[in-house]
C-alpha cells in the first residue's frame, strides 16, 4: 500500500543538475568583478545557507570561495540571476515556522463533526466528536475525510441515538484564556458528496453558518489552498479536533516527503514528520502563511509512528471541481 513517489524523486533529480549548473554561472558573473565586499558577502552566504538546507546545492559554495567582485552592472545581473534560480524555483527556503496569528486565523476556518442530540431540556448534547472539517465556500460547505462520517450507525448503536453535526462557538476559538465551558450554536447536516477511493467528502449543512444571524461573521472564514507541491523541510501545521477534543488542538511540525495514492489516481500524498491523533482526521494542512495544502488523513501506526499522511491541496481541488455547489443538495 505504502509505494514510494519515485517519479518525484526523478524530476527532482534532473532540476538539481539544472540548478547546480546555473549555479556555477553566477560564479563565473560574480568573478567579473572585484570590490563591493558587503554585497559579495551577503550572496554568498545567501547561496551558501541554501547549501545547508539542501544537498543539492554542496557544490556551488566551492564555486563561490575563488569569487572576487566589483559594483556594476554584473552584481545587478546575478542578483536577478540568484533571484530566478533559487528563490522562485524553492519559495519554502527561508520560510518562517507557523505563526500563533496564523493558527488563530485558521481556527476560524475549522469546525468539529460530531454526533449529537437535543436532550429533554431542548440543550444540544455531544455524543462523539467523529472528527475535524474545515470550511470550502461562503455557501458552508465544508470538506472532511470520507472515513470520517462512517462510523454514526456504530455511535448510535454504542453512545446515544444522534445526527450528525457541527458547532461554532459564540465568541470564535481565540481566547485570551482557556474556557472550559462556552456557548455555541451547532448546525445539523445530512447532504455529503463523498468518493472513498480519494477518502474526501464534501458537506452542506441545512443552515448557511455564513448567512445564519446567529453565527458572528468575523469568527468564521474559508480557507485559500495553495496548489504548489511544497519540498522536504517546509513548515507546516494542522489543526483539528483530536481525542475527542471539544476545543481546536494544534501541531506543528515539517513535511518529510511524498506518497503516491495509487496507479489510477492522479495525486500524491504528503508525509508529515508529526503523529496525528485519533479524531484530526479531516484537519487542514497550512503554511506559515495560513494557505491549506493538504488535509490530514491517518496516522503511522507500528513503525510508521510518529508520522501522518495528508492528502495534497490539489486532489482536494479536483474532487471539489467534479462536486460543485448546486441549490439541491443531496
Amino acid at each position: 500500500m505504502m509505494k514510494s513517489f519515485a517519479l518525484w524523486k526523478a524530476k527532482e533529480s534532473g532540476q538539481a543538475s539544472t540548478v547546480v549548473s546555473n549555479a556555477a554561472s553566477i560564479g563565473m558573473t560574480l568573478a567579473e568583478c572585484t570590490g563591493c565586499s558587503t554585497l559579495r558577502l551577503l550572496l554568498k552566504r545567501g547561496l551558501q545557507i541554501m547549501c545547508g538546507l539542501s544537498m543539492r546545492f554542496r557544490r556551488i559554495s566551492a564555486s563561490l570561495i575563488q569569487v572576487e567582485h566589483n559594483c556594476g552592472a554584473s552584481v545587478i545581473r546575478s542578483f536577478f540571476i540568484f533571484t530566478f534560480f533559487f528563490v522562485l524555483p524553492y519559495p519554502a527556503l527561508g520560510q518562517k515556522d507557523v505563526s500563533v496569528k496564523t493558527i488563530n486565523e485558521i481556527k476560524r476556518s475549522i469546525i468539529p463533526i460530531v454526533c449529537g442530540y437535543v436532550d429533554e431540556q431542548n440543550a444540544f448534547q455531544i455524543a462523539e466528536v467523529a472528527g475535524t472539517g474545515f470550511f470550502v465556500d461562503l455557501n458552508g460547505r465544508f470538506i472532511t475525510d470520507a472515513h470520517v462520517l462512517d462510523g454514526w450507525d456504530e455511535i448510535n448503536r454504542t453512545r446515544h441515538p444522534c445526527f450528525p453535526a457541527i458547532y461554532i462557538p459564540d465568541q470564535g476559538w481565540n481566547w485570551k484564556s482557556f474556557e472550559p465551558q462556552f456557548h455555541f450554536q451547532w448546525f445539523p447536516f445530512i447532504g455529503c458528496e463523498s468518493d472513498s477511493a480519494v477518502d474526501l467528502a464534501v458537506c452542506h449543512p441545512n443552515e448557511n453558518p455564513f448567512t445564519s444571524k446567529r453565527v458572528l461573521k468575523k469568527n468564521i472564514a474559508v480557507v485559500s489552498f495553495d496548489l504548489q507541491t511544497w519540498p522536504e523541510g517546509t513548515a507546516i501545521a494542522f489543526t483539528g479536533f483530536p481525542l475527542e477534543s471539544k476545543s481546536p488542538i494544534s501541531s506543528e511540525g515539517f513535511i518529510a516527503g511524498f506518497q503516491l495514492i495509487s496507479e489510477s489516481i492522479k495525486g500524491f500524498d504528503y508525509f508529515v514528520d508529526k503523529a496525528a491523533w485519533p479524531g484530526a482526521s479531516g484537519s487542514p494542512l497550512y503554511l506559515a502563511n495560513g494557505k491549506v495544502i493538504g488535509i490530514i488523513r491517518q496516522r503511522g501506526q507500528n513503525a510508521g509512528s510518529g508520522i501522518s499522511l495528508a492528502r495534497s491541496a490539489t486532489v482536494i481541488s479536483d474532487f471539489l471541481s467534479k462536486h460543485p455547489y448546486t441549490t439541491k443538495q443531496p
